[in-house]
């Protein structure tokens, strides 16, 4: 009971972006779970969390040498779930060592697990990292489907925790189109829900946005907000 509340207590630690108190929690976890019989469920998850500690903290290797014996051990247990949950953090992680092809490669097999089973906590998270890197390649449309697609999800389930990073991903795409309205209501809309979660990082980035707009429009003494 006590791994399964600190894993619990990592993904908050992980949402609040505290890497010390993630790898201790991760630690704390692996060395209860070395202590007793666990099934390859936990095994798998235990995996993720050290895995996902390790790639957000730079150690992009390590990260993914865990994130891959997590793959494997919910492969032989043919644990869908946990399958789609390390493949959306082994994207992190290669996409950190600069291994963009294996990193699309990563991110369609953990969308196509998600349509599989109807995971859809996970896909929109997967769909809008996916659609990054489709930007990153300058593919404006493929990006804009992706985002658009993981928009409608969080809509649908009323979570908007990653909501404001796929708005501001279609802000840019189509700014980089040349769609300046549809780019500033993107951006706009994505400003809202930074404002509501506190999310500063997105905020300024889709503030760059709309900067970008007025820019290009010729109103460069225009305030943005």
């Amino acid at each position: 009971m006590r791994i399964k509340a600190l894993q619990a207590l990592f993904w908050l630690t992980y949402d609040q972006f505290d890497l010390a108190r993630m790898e201790a929690v991760a630690q704390e976890a692996m060395e209860l779970g070395a202590e007793v019989e666990i099934g390859s469920g936990l095994a798998a998850s235990l995996r993720i969390m050290l895995g996902t500690r390790a790639w957000v903290g730079g150690d992009y290797e390590r990260g993914k040498e865990l994130l891959e014996e997590s793959l494997e051990i919910s492969r032989k247990a043919d644990d869908k779930v946990k399958i789609a949950e390390a493949l959306f953090q082994l994207g992190g992680a290669v996409s950190g060592l600069g291994a963009i092809a294996r990193e699309k490669e990563v991110y369609e097999e953990g969308i196509a697990v998600c349509r599989e089973i109807a995971y859809t906590y996970r896909l929109p998270d997967i769909l809008l990292s996916l659609g990054y890197v489709y930007l990153l390649e300058g593919d404006y449309e493929a990006g804009a489907a992706l985002n658009g697609e993981a928009i409608g999800l969080y809509r649908e389930r009323g979570n908007r925790g990653h909501l404001q990073y796929a708005l501001d991903n279609l802000g840019w795409a189509a700014l980089l189109q040349g769609d300046h309205e549809r780019a500033r209501a993107s951006y706009q809309e994505s400003l809202v829900v930074c404002k509501e979660s506190g999310d500063k990082l997105i905020a300024s980035e889709s503030l760059e946005g709309l900067a970008c707009i007025s820019g290009a429009d010729g109103e460069v003494l225009r305030r943005v907000m």
